[in-house]
């Protein structure tokens, strides 16, 4: 296991799932393995966010990390600073900050829509974070997760999708964590 992992900061499985970057031989298997790895962090809320108006991928990804940087930002004011080129920027550290595992799909009406599960988020108020996705990109519903492994389940299905767009995209603290991540064999 990786140094970095044996913290355990938020944290709750084994670690087994982090020890290896199985290769799998069938879409159930992978399916199965990306939920054991999603079981691995504690998550606060599952997040359904939805597009108002058609936006292409890139401008979506950069849609939701603002709102992710907002959050921390929030949740860390004290790590605010200016670079010298005048931009601000946080610098979080070790286990600071939110983390996240999305999934995007298309919508029958051709839109973008993101499922997440986002951990990571401490005393922030989700219906203000509704609220905001609301200003910023369209509409929202974050609750904490009812059936975590129903929720895991859900998200994990996306990797059988086969595009490009059937993919998990970790972020946050995750982000140092793809290697570990489950995969097809081929």
């Amino acid at each position: 296991m990786p140094p970095e992992l044996q913290d355990g900061h938020q944290r709750k499985g084994s670690g087994a799932a982090l020890s290896r970057a199985p290769r799998l031989g069938g879409q159930q298997a992978l399916v199965d393995a990306w939920a054991e790895y999603l079981d691995e962090w504690e998550w606060s809320w599952f997040c359904s966010l939805t597009f108002r108006d058609p936006i292409h991928p890139e401008q979506a990804d950069r849609r939701y990390r603002r709102w992710v940087y907002e959050m921390n930002r929030a949740l860390y004011p004290y790590r605010l600073r200016r670079s010298s080129s005048g931009r601000e920027e946080l610098t979080l550290k070790g286990e600071e900050g939110v983390y996240w595992a999305r999934c995007m799909e298309w919508q029958r009406r051709g839109v973008l829509h993101f499922h997440a599960l986002v951990g990571g988020v401490g005393t922030l108020r989700r219906l203000s974070w509704m609220d905001r996705w609301n200003e910023m990109a369209g509409f929202a519903k974050i609750e904490p997760p009812s059936s975590p492994d129903a929720v895991r389940r859900y998200c994990a299905k996306y990797v059988a999708k086969g595009s490009h767009l059937g993919e998990i995209d970790l972020g946050g603290r995750l982000a140092r964590f793809k290697p570990f991540i489950p995969r097809l064999a081929g």
